[in-house]
């Protein structure tokens, strides 16, 4: 799944520690701008998420079905990040949001 803009590269940079905001040209932080772009992808899961869990897990029912919403989610993100040439913080784990859920 590919959800490339070309509008969202920007130049490359590097993993962004923990005391430091790593910043474009533009003064923006290229992280929060990947994130932001793919809002509408976690919108999605998390709303199907909200439900699923009101009225899926809260009934007994433990088969999550946003599945497909996390995993577009996800590849937005990752697919930013590499556009950009960005590297995950924090040593290549990935952070809790955008680990697969068990």
């Amino acid at each position: 799944r590919l959800f490339l803009n070309p509008e969202i590269q920007g130049p490359s940079s590097t993993a962004m520690s923990e005391q430091e905001e790593v910043t474009d040209q533009a003064g923006s932080n290229p992280y929060k701008d990947v994130l932001a772009y793919c809002q509408p992808f976690k919108d999605r899961y998390d709303k199907c998420f909200n439900v699923w869990y009101r009225q899926g897990f809260l009934m007994g029912k433990l088969n999550n079905t946003c599945d497909d919403h996390f995993e577009d989610y996800r590849a937005c993100v990752m697919e930013g990040m590499t556009a950009r040439g960005l590297r995950l913080p924090g040593g290549g784990e990935l952070p809790s949001e955008l680990q697969k859920p068990g």
